[in-house]
């Protein structure tokens, strides 16, 4: 049914199915009785349904049971039958459309990213304060993850990301520890899905750090980043609506301060308490799904972080390895997160606590090259990271 309006005497359905377009001007007016089971499938689009008006009005003594579900703007809308009898599209704001999840998801996406580019370089400052040889030089690392985040608007997406770091820094020592300077670049990127709909992150970093380790065990890691992050999506309707092309450009400025102490029993075993703060900020950006304006605000992340790493040192030959275990609650603390599409806007955080598991090893393979990588867990009410990881190489000179 397409732009039309029906209207019959008596209506009856043996489980039918009706399909009709996404035209506010459809409606199926019954004015005898309407009888059986009816499956409505209506195109989703990116307008506004009019609650109030009744998609299938049906006469006295009508029996029919109707169900459907169809999208419009940032929300799906229910086929419902109210108290008159007829049958109304209500919006369910529990549940998000395709078009909402994917501006959500292209809003957060960049911040996931940027987040584990972060945490990357950080897994560069820890395999320099593990080794007993490394004194800066130059360092790669692969890293990679697969996510899964739901938003404050029940935006739900997965997000598989891969990428490299490559680095260069030097240790100088003095008299009550040492000092660790670097420079590091990365490349990014993350596959999205969401619903029907489907898009993609590519992401360009660059960043700083500066560490201090002092000899009675007590150290301090610093880094700042900049990013670019091109963004593409197709918003698939449900129902046969059609896919909309969306696309946006945006920049990340982040920086990260994190502390601890390093305790180590003289045989190798050694217990490492830390906390760790991170911020991160994403230019708002404004673009269009099929002529309809979106804004995203300002997109702010706040996090921080406490947990132990349990290790023992051992040599192997003429390496010398350090396996540990990571324990650590996190939590994002950042929320008011908004995105508008045309006359509606919802919060697209993602905020509350999480706990990460993992483990992993640094080796000193030579006295000139080293090795390290992680592999973490990480459960939340809104997050999961099912497998999250790094490994990379080093070498001194």
């Amino acid at each position: 049914m397409t732009k039309a309006t029906v209207n019959t005497g008596t209506f009856a359905s043996q489980n039918g199915t009706l399909i009709v377009d996404a035209s506010s001007e459809n409606t199926l007016d019954i004015s005898g009785k309407a009888s059986g089971d009816l499956s409505v499938y209506s195109a989703g689009s990116l307008d506004l349904i009019n609650e109030q008006t009744a998609f299938i009005s049906t006469g006295k003594d009508s029996t029919l049971k109707a169900t459907g579900t169809t999208e419009g703007g940032l929300y799906q809308y229910d086929l419902t039958q109210g108290a008159d009898g007829n049958f109304y599209f209500v919006k369910n704001t529990h549940k998000a459309s395709n078009a909402s999840s994917v501006i959500q998801a292209m809003a957060t996406a960049p911040a996931n990213v940027a987040n584990l580019q972060a945490d990357t370089l950080s897994a560069r400052q820890d395999a320099v304060r593990l080794s007993e040889n490394d004194e800066g030089g130059v360092w790669i690392q692969y890293f990679g993850g697969k996510q899964k985040h739901t938003t404050a608007g029940n935006a739900s997406y997965d997000l598989d990301v891969n990428g490299v770091m490559l680095g260069g820094d030097t240790r100088f020592m003095t008299e009550d520890g040492s000092w660790l300077a670097g420079v590091a670049m990365s490349s990014a990127k993350g596959d999205m899905t969401t619903m029907q709909s489907k898009g993609d992150t590519e992401g360009y970093s660059f960043h700083a750090y500066l560490s201090r380790q002092y000899n009675n065990g007590i150290f301090i890691d610093t880094a700042a980043q900049f990013g670019h992050y091109s963004n593409t999506a197709d918003v698939r309707l449900m129902n046969g609506g059609g896919t909309i092309k969306a696309d946006f450009n945006t920049n990340g400025f982040g920086a990260m301060v994190k502390g601890g102490y390093t305790w180590k029993d003289g045989n190798g075993l050694f217990i490492q308490p830390y906390a760790k703060l991170s911020a991160l900020t994403l230019e708002g950006v404004d673009y269009q799904l099929n002529g309809v304006d979106v804004h995203s605000d300002s997109y702010n992340s706040v996090q921080g972080e406490a947990g132990t790493r349990v290790g023992y040192d051992f040599a192997v030959g003429n390496a010398t390895v350090k396996p540990y275990l990571n324990l650590a609650a996190l939590n994002e603390f950042s929320d008011g997160n908004k995105v508008r599409l045309g006359d509606e806007s919802v919060n697209a955080s993602i905020d509350g606590a999480a706990f990460r598991v993992g483990a992993g090893v640094q080796a000193d393979i030579t006295k000139n090259m080293g090795a390290y990588a992680s592999l973490d867990y990480t459960k939340g009410d809104d997050i999961e990271n099912p497998l999250q990881g790094v490994v990379g190489i080093n070498v001194t000179w």
